[in-house]
């Protein structure tokens, strides 16, 4: 959906309209998981909360330090706290 736009649900009778939840990660595919050690910034952009500026800081550690080796060292990421760690965290791995 476009942003802005709300999704409705109309039920048989059409007279009980009821919004229907917009997906937590838009940008994502329903199940779909990114693997951190290649992902592109395009990919890393798609991810909810991640913009340009922490995609490329994701990019940027993993040029530094070498492959992650944990979903949690996202949170050595300059920009990426606690709580956007937990945000990613159902939609990232580690291979």
């Amino acid at each position: 959906p476009q942003e802005g736009v709300t999704l409705v649900e109309v039920s048989e009778d059409r007279q009980a309209v009821t919004p229907v939840e917009k997906p937590e990660a838009p940008g994502m595919l329903e199940g779909e998981v990114l693997d951190l050690n290649t992902a592109t910034l395009s990919d890393l952009t798609r991810l909810p909360g991640i913009g340009q500026t922490k995609a490329q800081a994701i990019l940027d550690w993993r040029e530094a330090h070498g492959p992650f080796r944990a979903v949690e060292d996202l949170l050595s990421v300059d920009g990426i706290g606690e709580k956007t760690w937990e945000t990613l965290r159902p939609y990232v791995r580690v291979n």
